[in-house]
């Protein structure tokens, strides 16, 4: 059996992987998993580490707003959710964490970042089960586990793929190539401040080559 708050993250997992076309898959394609109190078949594959994280960050800034916050900023592993009456600035490190931060005005938003770093690519081809060859995705979307799910499968999805689910839930998203394109969907200048690692010149191990997409 499950708990209930585990039911509702389940659920919300799974509408993620659908979303995606499974391009996000926690392991719910490979398990019997009931909602609402029920059993969880088979769980050896199940991992809900990455949209747990945004998850997270979603319930503690909700909580603080619910107990009279104006403000509030949660940052989950990297997860991030703003709830603000006013726009709050964001730092947003770079993958290599040397170059210049990316710096972001929101005031309801999540924003999350998937994809390797200079060292390794922790990501799993869900059509394959081995290693991606994974891209760098930077989402700002409604919520911290919203914008978890939609970089993960960003990261690891076909370009065309990848493009088209998120202009399909209106996400803004840098999907920056390891040869150096940069593709950006959903107007996610609107939000920056100072361009930091996404501007052309940077000390990143990529070049970046601007492609807007319409």
């Amino acid at each position: 059996m499950v708990d209930e708050a585990t039911a509702v993250i389940l659920d919300f997992a799974a509408h993620g992987a659908a979303l995606t076309d499974h391009w996000f898959d926690p392991g719910l394609r490979h398990t019997g998993v009931c909602l609402h109190r029920q059993f969880v078949a088979e769980s050896p594959l199940l991992d809900l580490g990455g949209v747990a994280k945004g998850w997270t960050a979603d319930l503690v800034a909700d909580r603080l707003v619910a107990d009279g916050a104006t403000v509030a900023l949660a940052d989950i592993g990297g997860d991030v959710r703003v709830r603000s009456q006013r726009t709050v600035l964001v730092e947003c490190e770079a993958p290599d964490q040397r170059s210049q931060s990316a710096i972001f005005a929101v005031r309801d938003a999540g924003i999350a970042m998937s994809g390797p770093t200079r060292q390794a690519s922790h990501l799993i081809d869900p059509s394959s089960g081995r290693p991606a060859q994974a891209r760098v995705a930077l989402v700002v979307a409604r919520s911290a586990a919203a914008a978890e799910v939609l970089a993960t499968a960003a990261a690891v999805a076909p370009l065309g793929e990848a493009i088209a689910f998120l202009e399909r839930v209106g996400a803004a998203a840098w999907l920056i190539e390891s040869n150096g394109l940069v593709s950006v969907t959903g107007q996610p200048d609107r939000f920056l401040i100072e361009a930091g690692w996404l501007a052309a010149e940077s000390t990143r191990s990529w070049r970046e080559a601007r492609c807007p997409v319409s």
